[in-house]
């Protein structure tokens, strides 16, 4: 893999694969914050 680093394909799916992770993230801490609200009431 790192033999590959130079390779931009590889690099512009890394980025993908940490935009997914980023958003999976923001997604679930939305979900938790939509969640906790409801548990409020």
């Amino acid at each position: 893999m790192l033999r590959n680093s130079h390779n931009p394909r590889t690099h512009h799916n890394n980025k993908n694969i940490n935009f997914m992770y980023f958003l999976h993230k923001k997604v679930e801490n939305l979900t938790e914050k939509l969640y906790n609200i409801r548990q409020d009431k």
